[in-house]
């Protein structure tokens, strides 16, 4: 956790707030930023007038902050000679945001000749997020923050330097570590979207970017992505840097679906990915039947580490039958909203849902009632809670037309919500209809057509929101479509079960990307659609047969506004069958067994405490996949290499039912079951 004002990304964030004003300034998480650095045109005392003055004359500055920060305008100049930073010179000047009134007025500044130095090769040290020359103009500008090695002649010159393990170094001009600052607190969050469907396969973006949002105000780097595969979500969850993890996806509470129909990432892998790191101290489980179950083996437990202190899993259960599904994106909004003001994740997942309650029987809490985002020493005290604001429609990445009702809702956990205000782009800020629930009416033949932002803020009287920002795409004027794609160019004969590459491609006239749906059997219908490419690109696709026959491979294409033609089909002759692999249990087998080991013959397995489920597999044509270990019907585990084999040290007394699957590289399945009794 710990401050963000040390993100890497601060001076990008700076930028977009100078640059985007308009007649209503940008907001940027309670933060206004105007564009004009000397906004003096009102000021009226001789006072104010000498002060500004002063700033006006002094030389060598650089404004590194011009923002509204509660009900000021706050300007912050370093002192900049040669890209070299004096260290501690400064200065500050707050005013009123109305009438330009000069509230604070702080100047730390030195005249000084900088020391000569030989001008060695620029310095360029390793994996770093920022680096600058500094100068310390005796020891007493190290504060508590800096420490330097030795004794140093003053004024001091060097580099400082952020690494992205946190640590602030301080390097001589060759290169050479002479010092160091306090460590940056370092906290990544992840989130992600699962696979749906091949027309719509990532219809929770939304989801997804309104929890990168809020991880990005709580963490010092978030990564955000849609449909990974198993082995990405993994380099994610094992990585202790990243305390904060959202998955919005199809499963159950001991998997779900990643980025293509059967590759799920398992409450197993969690166990594994976490078993060198610490507790996830924030795990949203998004899946319909994330937190039916919360036991060992399950996500919930699994990403706690079976503790209850310093971690915490939010998710759903029976999601797919809740009538609540409808407010989820909202209800999630606010909760996070909530934990961004001081709440415990504990009280602000309450106050969500009872501002929500109808989705309140399908969400679950388990963990810490005590944690917060922040840690306690980190808070600032008391302070004016901002309001937020949501965009519920359209969603990021619609294409509109015509008049768009721009909807959302907006909250203020302690005051009232006055004004919404909407921005198209870099247009005037308008006011929206309402307040708590708003909409606006935009009309989208006022714009060009293509790529278009819509922001939203509220306004509680003193307090800006964050600015909610979505991307949609404007077709007014019609469109193109695409070109019919090139007859599909690869193998016209094969085998069952032999995976072969095929490729075409297509031209947009108007220069849109496109998609491609392809049609394996010929019947006018599309199988799978890929992504979408640059017009023109040629793009390839993997396919396989399972049974002997003549196919006729047809693909037609899409912009992100209509449909193509299908292409002229290619005949692929195939021989032979793609058979199901070969499975079967091959441990546990009729017997007592102790601690893992056959002690006694008995006319069934007999476990007494931990055993191994061990399985053999033969897959003579396209090889193996996966192994799904399920007990009871719940997946347990899913084991990719070869020895398959799951260890079972928990679980209920008595009788149980263990079942493998077995999916070979075209999807073929095959099972094996066996029943066992299980006494300790």
């Amino acid at each position: 956790m710990g401050s963000n004002l040390l993100k890497k990304d601060l001076v990008f964030t700076l930028i977009i707030l100078f640059i985007g004003t308009s007649v209503f300034p940008i907001v940027h998480g309670n933060i206004v930023g105007f564009g004009s650095e000397n906004n003096w045109s009102s000021i009226n005392t001789n006072d104010d007038r000498k002060i500004l003055q002063e700033i006006e004359g002094t030389e060598n500055k650089m404004l590194v902050v011009d923002e509204i920060i509660g009900e000021r305008q706050v300007k912050y100049w370093e002192h900049v000679i040669n890209d070299i930073c004096i260290k501690n010179d400064f200065i500050l000047l707050h005013q009123d945001i109305e009438s330009g009134e000069i509230l604070q007025y702080e100047r730390c500044w030195t005249d000084i000749q900088l020391p000569l130095y030989d001008s060695e090769e620029e310095f360029e040290p390793n994996d770093y997020f920022w680096k600058q020359k500094i100068i310390f103009l005796d020891d007493g500008d190290l504060t508590y923050f800096y420490t330097v090695f030795d004794s140093q002649e003053y004024p001091l010159l060097c580099w400082e330097v952020r690494h992205t393990d946190g640590t602030t170094i301080l390097y001589d001009l060759n290169g050479n570590q002479i010092g160091h600052g306090i460590p940056a607190p370092s906290s990544n969050g992840f989130s992600l979207s699962g696979f749906h469907e091949t027309s719509y396969p990532d219809p929770w973006i939304d989801f997804r970017l309104n929890a990168d949002s809020w991880f990005s105000r709580w963490c010092d780097e978030t990564v955000s992505i849609s449909l990974p595969t198993p082995a990405v979500i993994s380099s994610y969850v094992s990585d202790p840097d990243f305390e904060f993890f959202f998955e919005l996806a199809h499963g159950a509470s001991t998997y779900f679906q990643a980025n293509w129909y059967g590759s799920y990432y398992t409450s197993s892998d969690v166990a594994e990915d976490m078993d060198d790191r610490q507790p996830m101290r924030f795990a949203f489980i998004g899946s319909c039947g994330g937190m039916d179950d919360t036991g060992p083996g399950t996500f919930s437990y699994e990403f706690r580490k079976g503790e209850m202190v310093d971690t915490v899993t939010v998710g759903y259960t029976g999601m797919a039958t809740c009538p609540g599904w409808s407010v989820a994106l909202p209800w999630q909004d606010y909760m996070f909203y909530a934990m961004n003001t001081g709440y415990t994740i504990k009280d602000a997942f309450e106050l969500a849902c009872a501002e929500y309650p109808e989705i309140a029987p399908c969400v679950v809490f388990v963990g810490d009632p005590t944690l917060k985002v922040k840690e306690e020493e980190e808070e600032e005290g008391e302070k004016p809670i901002p309001p937020t604001v949501l965009i519920m429609h359209p969603s990021h990445g619609d294409t509109v037309n015509g008049t768009v009702t721009v909807t959302g809702t907006a909250h203020h956990l302690k005051g009232t919500i006055r004004r919404v205000y909407v921005q198209i782009d870099d247009s005037d800020w308008m006011v929206a209809d309402g307040t708590t629930s708003w909409s606006y009416n935009w009309d989208t033949t006022t714009v060009d057509d293509g790529e278009h932002l819509i922001r939203a803020v509220s306004f509680d009287g003193h307090l800006y929101s964050g600015c909610h920002t979505i991307v949609v795409y404007v077709n007014n004027h019609g469109n193109h479509p695409p070109d019919t794609p090139t007859t599909p160019s690869g193998p016209s004969s094969g085998e069952a079960g032999v995976i072969y590459v095929y490729s075409t491609a297509s031209s947009d006239p108007d220069g849109d990307d496109v998609a491609y749906g392809w049609d394996w059997d010929g019947d006018d219908s599309v199988d799978e659609w890929t992504g979408y490419y640059p017009s023109g690109a040629v793009v390839e696709v993997t396919h396989f047969w399972n049974t002997s026959g003549t196919y006729h491979v047809q693909v037609t294409c899409r912009d992100i506004y209509e449909f193509g033609g299908f292409s002229s089909p290619l005949v692929v002759n195939i021989i032979g069958v793609d058979n199901p692999p070969n499975v079967s249990v091959t441990k546990p087998v009729p017997g007592v067994y102790l601690n893992d080991v056959r002690i006694l013959p008995f006319f069934a397995p007999l476990i007494l405490g931990c055993t191994t489920v061990e399985v053999d597999v033969v897959e003579k044509e396209s090889g193996v996949n996966r192994v799904e270990f399920y007990l009871d019907d719940d997946l347990k585990h899913v084991d990719k290499d070869e020895p398959y084999m799951w260890s079972w040290d928990k679980g209920a007394l008595w009788r149980h039912t263990i079942k493998v699957v077995a999916y070979d590289n075209t999807g073929n399945s095959a099972e094996d079951e066996v029943k066992v009794w299980k006494l300790i």
